[in-house]
């Protein structure tokens, strides 16, 4: 198996990706799905998440991101990720507010981040790249820049890797819907429906979410 197969298996083997077509997830976009991933789950289980923190490494690693100074947890999701990876690469950490802290110093960045600064931004799912583009900035305001993204999973969506190839913001995630959905139709962790209404939906949400009813 390949990197991407490897990834989606261990997501599978922890029970991470979810299927409910009748009561559809409903993201912070206001977007109706009939599937999610949750890799926050990934924290519980310590031999499927150092599966993926190595492959992660490895990833980043090939990228030969010498430059890189800092890593980077978007809030909340991508902090626990982005202090494994730092342990693993000797790197300093900082994590990133969706929004600066109401009281004290007014902190958007925790942690010293100093000017003129690379940075690796680490999330766990990539959906529409609202967030991450709401961390980019935070990190620019800032004075420093994000060499590179790096999220566990991504939805696919083509507005998303748009908005992000607009702001110049390179980012590789180490699995996909497509990828996850081959591997849980071969096993069994979806059905030969589930697949079919997944892939549906991810040709055009918008659709599916006005036709699931008829």
């Amino acid at each position: 198996m390949n990197d991407a197969q490897i990834t989606a298996r261990a997501l599978m083997d922890i029970g991470a990706a979810y299927y409910n077509a009748d009561s559809p997830f409903r993201f912070t976009s206001g977007v109706i799905s009939p599937v999610y991933v949750d890799c926050r789950k990934l924290i519980s289980f310590p031999k499927q998440r150092d599966i993926i923190l190595n492959l992660a490494v490895k990833k980043i690693r090939k990228l030969n991101l010498d430059s890189v100074d800092y890593i980077a947890g978007g809030e909340t999701a991508g902090i626990p990720y982005a202090a494994f990876l730092a342990e693993k690469l000797i790197l300093p950490m900082i994590y990133v507010r969706k929004k600066p802290k109401g009281f004290g110093k007014q902190h958007q960045i925790e942690g010293e981040l100093k000017p003129d600064s690379r940075v690796l931004l680490v999330e766990d799912l990539l959906f529409d790249s609202g967030s991450k583009m709401n961390f980019k900035a935070a990190i620019e305001a800032a004075q420093a820049s994000v060499a590179y993204l790096i999220c566990i999973f991504s939805y696919g969506f083509k507005p998303a890797k748009e908005r992000l190839a607009e702001a110049g913001l390179d980012y590789l995630a180490l699995t996909d819907w497509p990828t996850l959905l081959v591997e849980a139709e071969k096993t069994g962790y979806f059905d030969s429906e589930q697949v079919k209404i997944t892939r549906d939906f991810l040709q055009n949400p918008t659709e599916w979410a006005k036709n699931r009813h008829s």
